[in-house]
Parts: structure tokens; sequence; C-alpha cells
């Protein structure tokens, strides 16, 4: 067994060396390649940002109808009645079908809750309508006519534009216009200038609506004044990520 043994003790030193050459190779590989090309210039990454800011010219707007009733029945007619009238009196006022959608329809029973105990009170209906104006001078109008209307109470009111995309590129120029700048300063702080762009990614671009306080309760309202409501301005935000090549001052 002699010659048994001392196999097992070769082969026990020859994988001791296995996994020593296997640990150098983890540790020196990465490194080798973390290191930069012969003649690659040193590279700069900026992001820039830019805003501009527009006149509202569309508004949206959420109604909604909600009622208690003894059974699900009576619940549903009446918040279907509701509804209906509210559709008659904006089209009377000149918002378009087009323009008048149901966001939501609920109806689930109700309970009051006492000293531990719950209590049935019935089942409540509601629906919520999504009304897009066209023309935001005309939102107090829409407010108080769908409130008249029997509109339980009105909220989400937003503005936005029509046409996003010239704002869009006055946007995205003005973000390429601060990466750049943040760049040339970066550049010159470290002795360098800027060489050609290696590449350019948007990041972002889209539109940042404030939402108004628009919530009008129905108790609240039934004054002879129409609703007043300023239509807003709306951002457009463009950010972006600039990859430069640098080169040496000459």
């Amino acid at each position: 067994m002699g010659w048994y043994n001392l196999a097992q003790r070769e082969l026990m030193k020859m994988l001791k060396y296995f996994w020593i050459l296997i640990i150098l190779l983890l540790t020196v590989i990465p490194s080798q390649a973390a290191l930069p090309l012969l003649g690659e210039k040193p590279e700069l990454a900026v992001t820039g940002k830019g805003e501009v800011l527009a006149s509202a010219d569309i508004a949206y707007l959420q109604i909604a109808v909600e009622r208690t009733e003894k059974t699900a029945t009576e619940a549903q007619d009446t918040v279907a009645r509701k509804s209906q009238n509210i559709l008659a009196s904006l089209e009377k006022i000149g918002v378009k079908k087009d323009k008048i959608e149901t966001a939501s329809f609920n109806l689930y029973p109700k309970y009051e809750y006492e000293k531990g105990e719950s209590k049935f009170i019935g089942y409540t209906a509601s629906n919520q309508i999504k009304v897009t104006i066209e023309n935001p001078e005309d939102i107090g109008k829409v407010i108080d006519a769908a409130i008249a209307a029997g509109a339980t109470n009105v909220s989400g009111l937003n503005f936005s534009v029509k046409d996003e995309t010239p704002y869009k590129k006055i946007a995205l120029q003005k973000a390429f216009e601060d990466a750049k700048g943040k760049a040339e300063i970066l550049a010159s702080s470290s002795g360098q200038i800027l060489d050609k762009i290696q590449r350019i990614q948007e990041s972002e671009v889209g539109i940042i609506s404030p939402l108004a306080e628009a919530r009008v309760m129905a108790a609240g309202a039934g004054g002879g004044a129409e609703t007043p409501i300023t239509p807003g301005k709306v951002k457009v935000q463009a950010r972006i990520e600039v990859t430069y090549e640098l080169a040496k001052k000459k």
C-alpha cells in the first residue's frame, strides 16, 4: 500500500498547485483587462439638463358621481341618471362627445363601524368621468356645469400642451449646451480639451404638468359666480448624457 499512499500525496500536491494557479488567474486577468489600451484617449461623460416653459393649451379633469342607496340597483340607477345629466350638460356648453370618457365605475357594499361592530348601510355606486378641455379658459364653466348636473366632486385637474414636439426640441438643445458647458469646464480644469463626441444618450424627455387646486365638493358649490381657474404653465424637460474624448492642450 506504500505506492498508493505516495500516489495520494502526489495527487494532493498537484491539486494544491492547480488551485494556486486558478487564484492567480482570477486576480491578475481582471486588472490587466482594466488597463487602457495603448493610444486610447481618456473619456469624459457629463449629464446635461434643459427646461422650457410652455403656456398650457389643453387641460384634463376628473368628474365623479357617487351615491349610496339601500339596494345595489337603486345606487347604480341613481348614478347612471346623474351621469347622463352631466354628459348632456357638458355637451350643451360645447364639450364634444369624443372628449368625454368613463375612467372608472365601482359598486360596493357600505358598512359603518360602531363599538367594534359593523352595520350594513347599503350600496355605494360611483362613476368617474375624464374630460378633455381643449380651451383651458373653459375649465370653470365645465366644473360649474358638472356640479349643477349632479357631480359630487371634481378633481385631478392638470394642464398640458397639444403639440409637445417644438418644446422638446428646445429642451434637448438646452440640455446639450448644458452638457457641453460642464464638459469644457471639467476638461480645462484637468489641463485637457474636448475632442470628438463618442456618444450621446437621451435619458429623459417629457412634460411636467402642475396639478391645479381644483378639488370641488358638491356640498360647497352652488354660488352664482363661475369657478375661477387660471391656466398654468407646463415645464418640458430633457436630460441627456454626452461622452467626449479628451485631448491634451497644445
